[in-house]
This record gives C-alpha cells, structure tokens and sequence, in this order.
C-alpha cells in the first residue's frame, strides 16, 4: 500500500518499475508505505505482565534492542519508544519505578505510561505494585478478574527499514553539478497492540 509524492512519474513507474520524478526544492518524503502483516520481525525485545494478588497487583514491562539486529545495522537508532498499558477500571493507584526513561500511571484514563526516549543497549525495566479501589458497601478490595494486558508501542527507527526495501541505485541526469545522492530509512510505528 504506497503513496508516492506528486513529483513521480506514475507511468514509468508502472511500466519499468522504476521511480522517475524531478524533485522539488529542500527536502521531501519521494515514497511511504503501509505494511499490515502481523508476522513482522521488530528489532527489539519487549514483555509486559499483569498480575492480580490479594492485597494488590503487580506490573512488570521490559524493552531491549536485539543484539543480532543492532550490530548489523550500526546505523540504526530506536527512538521515541513509548509504551501505554491500560489498566482496569478497579485500579486506582500504582507505585512505579523504571531503569531507563520515566513512568507514571495516569488515574484519569488508567493508563500506564512510559516514556523510555532512545532504546539503547541498557536494559530498560519498570515494575510497580497496583492499587486497587474498595467495595463501597463493606471495604473489601476489589480485585480485576481477568488479567490480560495490552500494550500500545510507538517509537521512531532511524536507519531501518522493516519491509527490507532498499535502494539499490540512485541515477540523476540534466544537472551541471555533482549532487550529493543519499537515502535515508524510517521506521515510524502506527498502532501497535502488544498482547
């Protein structure tokens, strides 16, 4: 599913298969696609649980780039990492400490937010106890009956591609000059839903 910017000449990249467009002034996006395959192969490692004991619950949440995938794209930077747990609605506190970034748990909507920044080879860790609201009739605490967690995942890759295109050549033609030819690859997340 691609969008190209209105400088590419649909007809020959339909025909060759090849991207022909005469680029406009200062810096623009040439292509943008949309992947919906679920079998994709991220670059990091990620975990999330949701426990429900009887005085109060437990939250852990680990984030860490893959090694393997890392080293060979050197290039390649995970930014912008954020991840937002919701939480029942019988939550009404949380007491949260993180390695790497900031968390805090928002009582208005019952998310958990973290905000790790850049995903470096540190191991990034948050966990917290979770408070639970009270029966309003005799006090007792009530405690969430299902203990699935959702996680939603942003962040920015820079120096990656996910699909694996890459740009093979680059030729320009009608210039009295020697262009400076690159290509740059990001990674921008839409929605991702961690189960």
């Amino acid at each position: 599913n691609v969008s190209f910017h209105p400088c590419v000449r649909l007809h020959r990249y339909e025909r060759d298969k090849a991207l022909s467009f005469i680029p406009p002034d200062g810096e623009f996006a040439l292509a943008s696609y949309w992947l919906p395959d679920t079998t994709l192969n991220l670059p990091f490692h990620f975990s999330a649980s949701v426990t429900y004991h009887a005085e109060h619950g437990k939250i852990q949440i680990s984030a860490n780039p893959k090694m393997a995938v890392t080293m060979q794209h050197k290039q390649m930077l995970i930014d912008k990492f954020v991840v937002n747990v919701r939480l029942p609605a019988h939550i009404c506190g949380a007491n949260l400490a993180c390695q790497g970034g900031n968390i805090r748990f928002d009582e208005d909507t019952n998310i958990v937010v973290w905000s790790i920044g850049k995903l470096s080879g540190q191991e990034n860790k948050a966990e917290g106890t979770l408070t639970y609201s009270s029966d309003f009739k005799d006090g007792s605490p009530l405690i969430p009956s299902e203990e699935k967690c959702t996680a939603q995942l942003a962040f920015v890759i820079k120096g990656w591609s996910i699909s694996g295109i890459r740009l093979d050549s680059c030729d320009v033609s009608g210039t009295n000059y020697t262009p400076y030819k690159a290509s740059r690859y990001t990674t921008a997340s839409g929605r991702i839903d961690w189960r």
